[in-house]
């Protein structure tokens, strides 16, 4: 009686007119919860919820009180993690370590407290194992917002990530050793490390664990170019490929249908414990569980209402994965695979692979584009020859290899080729297409467009009408730089040194002073985000790595008309230089004028061969000083000039910023670029006090972030990155 009591209950269910008018319509019920989310986020979308959840109440009472119900308790969800995993500075910490992640000099260590998270960073590299609990004693870390327009928001990274805190750590103590989940992981690492080539280990960590930190540089850009980087983050293909292959082998030794499922139940588990639970794992192991269940139970769920069902129930659980761009793609995707399959049944195999990366690569778009900025048109035919690649040989491979290592040789001959293969076809077989980052709004119209011509397909006139509007959009959206409206001058706030960009309307001059350090390639990522693929001026000040660290990829990344250097300057971009520059010298941009002030010979110190400009941009008069020193200053001052802005030298430091200097200029505003390493001490306490004393109102990285100074219709402003 008791075991056929759930039966009965799902056949129930399964006859109610509430399972009928659901089934085959759980994306609705998805699509709504989207909207929903995409408002919880922007209050100013609301209208997209709204309108969808008019359609549903019209459609069905149903579906609309289904969707409705998962938006409420998605909400509930959400409110109660954003007071739950709000940041917060601890000097000390107790949980248990999840995650051990060793870096070149110091090791950085997940504990979990409860169900927050702590990062600690170790430089002692004490010996912790995954599954001990420790204490943690040290400084606070600080984690920054966005501090370049569109940039990489590591605080809210963490709140994401459920992480609470960071501590630098002066004291480690395990209190008790014990075991835990990731330790299956290590030991695979381990086993790969020990086992095989590093050529294979980083392979076959990538094509397995989704691991590719060990791939080299140009290979990681020929990835990214031939736009197959999704072969290498774990997701269906391989699920769907391991799974066949224990299915497959085990039928052959004849064994149980019993005993394949309870293998491959067992597999699921342990590759999701080896891939951190990445999202794509799980939307993959809780599909075909779902699939499964709706073959045996006869539930007769669609592919898309599986799919729909797995990512609601996701979703709810932790609504933080909205923020996840793999989970995003991994569902995008796989619905784009499920609706665009019907049409491509009759199709040949190549044919078919093709059309389904066309679609995938249109629907995955925005997406992609805000990830990298750029996209290749050829991909999907790039594709069809490396899926099938993968399918027949790189993934049953890499399974094979990893049980039995004696193999390792010939995969480390297959593997050179692979990688010689896709280096060349990066190099030869790729149209790059740069696009600035989109904005929700763009990326809802976009949406729309595609989704409007789908629905319209088979009328010839409203497509067409359809497909030059979204023509016409991708190409204001790809060249939106070109339509910006008044100046503005940018002073980025980079982890270490100066960057300046300048453009005025339309634009007529897009001129770049220095670059930074060029750690982590902000400046050509915010170049890229804005949409700016040419730069009438390179400027560099000086030889210091801080101000033209990043001047090699930037060259190489953008058409740059004229590289500007210090006539004295003992770089290597010295020789490059089409206009080596020195005091008296003028750069004509558009209708700005750039004027050398100095320098006027060559100096001993390469701070003082910094170039210094005076420039009228719009109706305010700028003065950047490089990393000049007080002396320069002292010859600046007999020439008289006067500036409305100032770029303080030397990142706010003692030795330049001499009070008289700054009384004889008599800026209203200046403008300090600190740099995010606090080691230097800039900037001095001495000069701003100085700046203080003579009323002269202070921009500095190190609290507004980046600051912009823009003008339009005759009136001026400053804008911060400061929250």
């Amino acid at each position: 009686m008791l075991k056929e009591f759930p039966k009965n209950c799902l056949n129930r269910l399964k006859h109610s007119s509430v399972y009928e008018q659901l089934l085959n319509n759980w994306f609705l019920a998805a699509l709504f919860l989207v909207c929903w989310l995409l408002f919880l986020d922007h209050q100013e979308l609301f209208f997209l919820g709204a309108g969808l959840g008019l359609f549903l109440w019209k459609k069905g009472r149903v579906v609309f009180w289904a969707a409705l119900i998962a938006a409420l308790g998605v909400t509930a969800v959400f409110l109660v993690f954003q007071g739950l995993y709000s940041p917060s500075e601890r000097s000390e910490a107790t949980g248990r370590v999840t995650k051990i992640e060793s870096k070149d000099d110091y090791q950085k260590i997940t504990i979990r407290d409860g169900c927050r998270f702590v990062i600690v960073f170790d430089r002692e590299l004490v010996p912790v194992s995954i599954g001990d609990t420790i204490f943690v004693s040290g400084e606070p870390r600080q984690a920054y917002g966005v501090r370049i327009e569109g940039g990489f928001d590591y605080q809210e990274y963490l709140k994401h990530q459920k992480i609470v805190a960071s501590i630098s750590s002066k004291k480690i103590t395990v209190i008790k050793e014990g075991l835990g989940m990731g330790l299956l992981r290590v030991m695979l690492l381990k086993y790969i490390e020990k086992n095989f080539s590093p050529q294979s280990a980083a392979f076959l960590k990538a094509s397995i664990l989704g691991d590719d930190d060990g791939f080299g540089e140009e290979f990681v850009s020929a990835i990214k170019d031939n736009g197959i980087m999704h072969l290498f983050a774990v997701s269906g293909l391989h699920i769907t490929l391991f799974l066949g292959m224990i299915q497959k082998t085990m039928e052959y030794f004849g064994m149980k249908e019993k005993t394949i499922l309870g293998v491959i139940v067992v597999f699921l588990v342990a590759y999701m414990m080896v891939t951190d639970f990445a999202p794509s794992v799980v939307r993959s192991a809780l599909m075909w569980g779902l699939a499964f269940a709706n073959q045996k139970a006869k539930m007769r769920l669609s592919a898309l209402d599986v799919l729909s069902l797995v990512f609601l129930g996701l979703i709810i659980i932790n609504p933080y994965y909205m923020y996840h761009a793999g989970f995003i793609l991994s569902f995008v995707a796989t619905g784009t695979v499920i609706m665009i399959g019907p049409l491509l049944n009759k199709l040949s195999s190549p044919l078919k692979v093709l059309g389904t990366s066309t679609a995938c690569m249109i629907m995955t778009f925005p997406i992609v584009v805000n990830l990298s900025n750029e996209i290749n048109l050829l991909s999907p035919f790039s594709n069809v020859l490396y899926i099938f690649i993968f399918e027949t040989v790189i993934l049953p491979l890499s399974m094979l290899v990893l049980l039995f290592p004696i193999l390792g040789l010939v995969f480390d001959k297959i593997i050179i080729a692979f990688q010689a293969l896709t280096i060349f076809f990066a190099n030869h077989f790729v149209i790059m297409v740069r696009f600035p980052q989109f904005s929700v709004f763009a990326s809802v119209l976009f949406y729309g467009l595609v989704l409007a011509a789908a629905l319209n397909w088979r009328t010839p006139k409203v497509r067409t009408v359809l497909i030059t509007l979204l023509t016409g959009f991708l190409a204001v959206a790809g060249n939106v730089a070109a339509f910006s409206w008044g100046t503005e001058v940018v002073f980025l706030d980079l982890n270490q040194g100066d960057a300046i960009l300048i453009r005025d309307s339309f634009p007529e001059c897009t001129a770049l002073i220095d670059t930074g350090n060029g750690r982590s390639e902000e400046v050509t990522g915010y170049l890229k985000r804005k949409g700016i693929r040419k730069l009438d001026y390179l400027i560099l000040t000086h030889n210091h790595d801080d101000h033209n660290g990043e001047a090699g990829l930037i060259l190489s990344e953008f058409r740059v008309t004229h590289l500007v250097t210090g006539y004295w300057d003992d770089s290597g971009f010295r020789n490059m230089a089409d206009l080596p520059v020195r005091s008296g010298d003028v750069l004509v941009c558009g209708k700005i004028e750039l004027q050398i002030l100095h320098p006027d010979r060559d100096y001993p110190n390469a701070n003082n061969d910094s170039l210094v400009i005076y420039s009228k941009i719009g109706d305010l008069r700028f003065l950047f000083m490089g990393d000049a020193d007080r002396s320069i200053e002292s010859r600046i001052q007999k020439l008289g000039l006067q500036a409305d802005v100032i770029k303080i030298g030397h990142h706010g430091s003692a030795t330049s910023s001499d009070p008289g200097f700054l009384a004889s200029v008599a800026p209203a505003y200046a403008i300090i670029q600190t740099g995010q390493v606090k080691s230097f001490g800039f900037p001095s306490p001495v000069v701003i006090s100085d700046l203080h004393d003579l009323g002269i109102k202070v921009y500095r990285t190190d609290v507004d972030h980046s600051i912009k100074y823009r003008e339009f219709l005759k009136k001026h402003w400053f804008e911060t990155m400061k929250k």
